[in-house]
């Protein structure tokens, strides 16, 4: 089962998140070899994805340490015409596609133009 955590994008900023995926004992899942992808659509059914990253372009992962990071660049950001969403992030071991995190996306307007 994913888990579930509600991201807060303003507007016109770079969003830089970073986590670790852990096993049932606390330990870094090794990444290596791994791909991802992360998604945000206005609602889970729409067609068209607002953002689509994958682990080539704004998805990093630590290979042995288990960590992911996911960066969105400003530009991006400016653009989204939604004032909240739903995202999710899966990894593929090539075997398994599993979804670690899921959620709604909060934007808020920006307001420096």
């Amino acid at each position: 089962m994913p888990g579930k955590y509600t991201i807060t994008i303003n507007k016109g900023e770079d969003v830089d998140l970073n986590l670790t995926y852990k096993d049932g004992a606390g330990n870094p899942v090794d990444l290596t070899g791994y791909t991802a992808a992360f998604q945000i659509r206005k609602n889970p059914t729409a067609d068209a994805a607002l953002v689509n990253l994958t682990h080539l372009a704004g998805i990093t992962l630590g290979g042995v340490l288990g960590t992911i990071r996911i960066q969105i660049n400003n530009d991006v950001t400016s653009a989204l015409e939604i004032d909240s969403g739903h995202y999710a992030l899966e990894i593929d071991s090539g075997t398994k596609v599993t979804r670690l995190l899921e959620g709604l996306v909060i934007c808020t307007p920006e307001v420096v133009r």
